[in-house]
């Protein structure tokens, strides 16, 4: 089991967002027990994707399919899908981003698993529940959710 974080890249560089996520990512695997591994999409370059360990991302998956260079919903949905599985990743983090927002409700169908977005602190995960807070209401307020299915994207 490992918690899997996809690392938005553009021209070469992972985004801003993508370092949170993987910091944020990291933290929740060790909270968790397990490792961190992520799963890169878009054009991306090996001297940047290995930055990723000072994230605390233990391992790497990135397809150097040219195709897979610009967002395609359905390509991604399935790349994503297919490393969650590969690496029995229970957990999958994902950035509050439009990508993040479009392949997010995807994958929650393809794996059924539980899905929350805009989610703002590490997870709870005393008494064996998985309880996430979201921003609500443009932030003005924040809601606690139990996330009850297997896999939690």
């Amino acid at each position: 089991m490992s918690v899997l974080v996809v690392v938005e890249c553009d021209k070469g560089e992972v985004k801003k967002s993508s370092l949170e996520v993987a910091t944020y990512g990291a933290q929740l695997a060790a909270q968790l027990g397990t490792s961190a591994t992520a799963i890169a999409v878009g054009e991306a370059t090996d001297a940047n994707l290995a930055k990723l360990g000072e994230q605390g991302i233990s391992k790497v998956l990135y397809d150097k399919e040219p195709r897979l260079k610009d967002f395609v919903n359905n390509a991604y949905t399935k790349l994503i899908a297919t490393a969650a599985q590969q690496e029995d990743a229970k957990v999958i983090v994902l950035a509050n981003s439009n990508i993040g927002a479009s392949v997010g409700s995807r994958l929650s169908i393809r794996l059924q698993a539980s899905l929350a977005t805009n989610v703002v602190e590490l997870p709870k995960t005393d008494g064996g529940q998985f309880t996430v807070k979201r921003g609500a209401f443009s932030g003005k307020a924040f809601s606690d959710v139990v996330l009850s299915g297997e896999r939690k994207i």
